[in-house]
């Protein structure tokens, strides 16, 4: 791992389990970047990557408070609705892009093809109510990431992949979220 890579990661951070709900996963990253940026007086750095894992399902555990395999997808939004809330109270809203997607397409049986997956973006500049129709990919995510940041593509599979600028827009809405139980 690069070093710079090394020295800005969560170990304490839970790995993929489904035993570990990801509201408990929510629950870490707000601490982990209390006592990392915020208590240090430092805002958050330009780009942070978080894997809340239960909306790929398992199957059910009652004793992990998983009843049904929905159970993960509902712990998954709930986390999901919670950081969105936290993130856009803080200063940085206003220049923020979370982009979305699920773990894996799992090989569904998608009706246009089975390795499709749905993107979502988030933030001020992304368009309220919007549905692309664009063929995206995981590729497109780090292709637009690079965008952001000015940088080339790393290889040919994300400097062919279509970007999500058609999710984005110029005009800012930096009203912040409000999360439903």
């Amino acid at each position: 791992m690069p070093k710079v890579l090394y020295e800005n990661t969560c170990f304490d951070f839970p790995a993929y389990n489904n035993n570990i709900p990801d509201i408990a996963r929510y629950d870490w990253f707000v601490e982990d970047l209390q006592k990392t940026y915020f208590s240090k007086k430092k805002g958050l750095p330009g780009f942070l990557n978080i894997a809340i894992c239960n909306d790929h399902g398992a199957r059910p555990n009652a004793k992990y408070g998983f009843p049904y395999v929905a159970s993960y997808m509902a712990d998954n939004d709930l986390a999901l609705g919670k950081i969105v809330e936290y993130l856009s109270h803080r200063p940085e809203w206003k220049n923020m892009l979370i982009l979305v997607t699920q773990d894996d397409p799992g090989g569904d049986n998608d009706h246009v093809d089975r390795h499709r997956s749905f993107v979502m973006a988030i933030g001020p500049y992304a368009k309220k109510g919007y549905v692309s129709h664009r063929h995206t990919s995981i590729m497109s995510i780090i292709r637009t990431i690079y965008q952001l940041f000015g940088l080339g593509p790393n290889n040919m599979f994300d400097a062919l992949s279509a970007d999500l600028s058609d999710m984005l827009t110029d005009k800012p809405d930096s009203v912040s979220y409000t999360h439903l139980a």
